[in-house]
């Protein structure tokens, strides 16, 4: 399935936090969605995701509007993993996953349902925490329960909002692997992230926001350049030679 935003732009108490921003998540790739703190980002994958509707343009999925689905089919189909989520007071994390399954309740038997959870689980290392309550986590591990309640939908696109956040390197690389695996299986994958040298290794293409709009789409190598360094974040950077990330953040160009 493409997941498609059509020039889609959004205010929000006076402020206009997205402008006329059109891209698509294909099948079988991993789009980073990068910029500094405030670029819309966020808000955006929040449009995509069909929890804020924008003022102009529209979001489609397989060419159908995301916005005139019925929510457990638009839940079937789309998978949201938000930078913060409530904690679940009292549920043990098996039960946290198995939120997940929530849009499958009158298409799944509890066979599916129960098969998708310890999967989810067993991706993301957690099997052996099912039973823990979900208030005795660390961040860290509740981030990972939290991505394995994406997982369980088991749908074709997934969308993730800085997901490795709260995660160790070790972690992070492991989450961001599994990203790559879920995309190799046919799945689209959008995922907002801050650490420039994971989406430059793990991303198919990086789409690159500021200040609400999107100043560059395409390949980490098109897209990660001196010049959008300088002028997206305001930094100059140091090349390192021939290596999988070929530079390192030297100097601010921009005053505090």
């Amino acid at each position: 399935m493409i997941l498609q935003t059509d020039t889609i732009s959004l205010t929000l108490q006076g402020n206009r936090l997205l402008n006329d921003i059109a891209l698509e998540v294909r099948p079988g790739e991993v789009l980073g969605l990068i910029g500094p703190n405030g670029a819309g980002k966020s808000t955006l994958l929040r449009v995509m995701a069909g929890l804020l509707r924008p003022d102009t343009g529209g979001v489609f999925l397989d060419g159908r509007d995301l916005f005139t689905m019925p929510p457990e089919e638009r839940g079937r189909h789309l998978a949201y993993l938000p930078q913060e989520a409530p904690a679940s007071i009292g549920m043990s994390v098996r039960d946290v996953v198995a939120l997940g399954r929530l849009p499958h309740r009158r298409t799944a038997s509890a066979q599916q349902d129960a098969a998708a959870v310890r999967q989810a689980l067993d991706a993301v290392g957690m099997s052996a925490f099912a039973d823990r309550s979900s208030a005795r986590l660390s961040g860290g591990e509740r981030a990972r329960i939290l991505l394995a309640r994406a997982l369980a939908v088991q749908a074709p696109v997934m969308l993730a909002d800085e997901p490795v956040a709260a995660l160790d390197p070790a972690q992070a690389l492991t989450v961001m692997n599994l990203f790559g695996q879920y995309a190799a299986q046919g799945q689209a994958v959008a995922v907002v992230l801050h650490d420039l040298a994971l989406a430059a290794r793990f991303c198919t293409r990086i789409a690159v926001l500021s200040e609400g709009r999107l100043v560059g789409i395409g390949t980490p190598a098109e897209v990660l350049t001196d010049a959008l360094f300088a002028e997206v974040y305001g930094v100059a950077v140091r090349r390192c030679g021939e290596v999988a990330v070929p530079w390192s953040l030297v100097a601010s160009t921009r005053r505090p």
